[in-house]
């Protein structure tokens, strides 16, 4: 019997370092943001500077996908997704070494935590309550992400 789990990586190819290198990772650099739901002050999406990434994610990962950025800064929330079951991740800069990403069934119960590895893509549980901790401060959670079912 398999253990039930919330992240699955997957073996899909890096994005390749000529576009990654062309990334703006500094939050400053964003003009225009989407607030998440719980988290307004500390995750951030935008899909400014993606041109060449959706590109190439729509030629090596899915063409029917739109692939836009997401940034976490210090302390995440407990919740869940809105609009979306399950997305696709690729986290480029952790935000620390020791940030985990911990799943719950009922907001007080843990299920399970990741330390998720970066440059990997991975399907995430999102309609399940989680949250990302130990973001070490000045640090960035800086990664790709696209949703699979909404």
């Amino acid at each position: 019997m398999f253990k039930k789990r919330y992240i699955q990586y997957l073996n899909l190819p890096k994005i390749p370092d000529s576009i990654i290198s062309n990334i703006p990772l500094d939050p400053e650099m964003y003009t225009t943001w989407t607030n998440g739901y719980k988290n307004l002050n500390n995750y951030k999406w935008s899909d400014l500077y993606s041109q060449e990434l959706n590109i190439w994610c729509k030629e090596n990962v899915c063409a029917d996908m739109y692939f836009g950025f997401q940034m976490m800064f210090g302390h995440n929330e407990m919740h869940k997704d809105s609009g979306t079951l399950t997305k696709i991740n690729y986290v480029i800069t952790p935000g620390g070494s020791n940030v985990t990403t911990a799943f719950y069934d009922d907001q007080s119960t843990l299920l399970d935590s990741y330390c998720i590895e970066p440059y990997r893509w991975h399907i995430f549980k999102a309609d399940t309550y989680h949250q990302v901790k130990n973001l070490e401060p000045g640090q960035v959670r800086f990664g790709v992400t696209g949703r699979i079912f909404s």
